[in-house]
């Protein structure tokens, strides 16, 4: 299948074929389950993977290190284990071309074990990304853990990393293994991060925008913790989906870190307003909570960097007010002279029930004249059919840039 995919890859960079081509070749049952357990997020493999588009600064090269599944108490001996295995690989490739993902499935973890994985990880400076997920939560959705049960599963001491990782570490996924208090805790680091960051003049004194382009300087620049006044808790791109078992109002508190309010001036720098992707697939949040990350991303005060956003499996259903907030930003800055667009270009809004209302269809006359700004947009497994009026209103758009 990599052959055969790499062939038309080449045909096409070549003008000899369309990179519609690429839908052909077929990505065979066996490799998508493999991708799927180590890279869970499908933006996250679109971006090191050239799955569905066809894009050369992709590749096929990248590494994916799964740990037992057990329960941690330390990462102490596997640690030792992960620095040879990365001293070994690193001197007989060029690890800087290379996507490296660290992932836990199904464990558990408790007593040092985030202290001293990021002691491990700031050794391997070619780990680009982390995983943890959970295929075998037996929690039916919408079932709200006991705190034992949440001190128990251990994930709240997860929520530490996402303020400690080493720099380098520009991906991380949270696949239904969070709490409501690990989320709750993740929401606090970020915020007093930020707040710390403000204070020595983060918003507009530094640049807090860790992208792939400056975490290769970053691998050479660090070799053990950095000094005092390092930012971290920025990312590339950041995974929490499948918490169906979480309400929609627990994720509130999160979605205000990925941009400013309306007093932009008021509220303090947030790591996360840097960030790129954001895959928020499978949580079942409902078309108000949607409609408040799409408010978000489509507000030129929030300066919200958000360019890949994954919202498939959200429960939308007519999407009144998706369509409302989509409607106010076409209406306030792409039909004016000197418009702003969003940043956002890939927008996934797949296996939501769209098709029981008329969602899908307005989002799409939307895309007339670019007014979306959109590369990319999926309404996919939605129950739509030919009779909705899609092909008229989608040859509409074949003038699109």
């Amino acid at each position: 299948w990599i052959l055969s995919y790499r062939r038309e890859l080449l045909l096409a960079q070549a003008g000899y074929a369309k990179p519609s081509a690429t839908n052909s070749v077929m990505l065979p049952s066996r490799v998508k389950r493999l991708l799927d357990f180590y890279i869970p997020s499908k933006l996250f493999q679109n971006e090191c993977l050239p799955l569905c588009d066809l894009q050369p600064e992709s590749s096929f090269n990248f590494r994916a290190l799964a740990m037992p599944e057990r329960r941690y108490f330390s990462f102490r001996r596997e640690g030792q284990v992960l620095m040879r295995v990365c001293e070994k690989h690193a001197g007989a490739i060029n690890s800087e071309d290379v996507h490296w993902v660290l992932g836990f499935t199904n464990s558990t973890f408790a007593g040092e074990f985030a202290e001293t994985l990021v002691q491990a990880l700031y050794r391997c400076p070619i780990i680009q990304a982390m995983s943890f997920s959970r295929n075998n939560r037996q929690k039916m959705p919408g079932t709200i853990l006991s705190a034992d049960e949440e001190e128990d599963d251990g994930s709240v001491l997860l929520a530490n990393l996402a303020g400690s990782l080493p720099p380098w570490v520009t991906h991380l996924t949270f696949d239904n293994i969070l709490s409501k208090r690990a989320l709750d805790s993740i929401v606090a680091i970020l915020k007093s991060m930020g707040e710390l960051s403000a204070g020595c003049g983060g918003t507009h004194g530094i640049d807090h925008d860790r992208d792939l382009s400056s975490t290769l300087s970053a691998k050479r620049r660090y070799s053990q913790p950095p000094p005092a006044g390092h930012t971290q808790g920025t990312f590339h791109g950041l995974a929490i989906r499948n918490h169906s078992h979480l309400s929609g109002e627990t994720f509130k508190p999160f979605f205000n870190l990925l941009g400013f309010g309306s007093s932009p001036d008021s509220l303090q720098y947030t790591p996360l307003i840097t960030l790129k992707i954001l895959d928020l697939s499978g949580n079942r949040l409902g078309d108000e909570i949607v409609a408040t990350v799409l408010q978000i991303a489509h507000r030129k005060e929030s300066r919200c960097s958000l360019e890949q956003l994954d919202l498939s499996k959200n429960d939308i259903g007519t999407g009144d007010q998706v369509v409302k907030v989509l409607k106010n930003y076409v209406t306030k800055y792409r039909k004016r002279s000197s418009s702003w667009c969003s940043p956002l270009h890939t927008l996934n809004l797949s296996l939501n029930d769209l098709g029981i209302g008329n969602a899908a269809l307005e989002i799409i006359a939307m895309l007339k004249n670019d007014a979306l700004c959109l590369k990319s947009l999926d309404v996919s497994a939605n129950g739509l059919t030919d009779g909705d009026g899609f092909l008229n209103v989608i040859s509409s758009i074949g003038n699109n840039k």
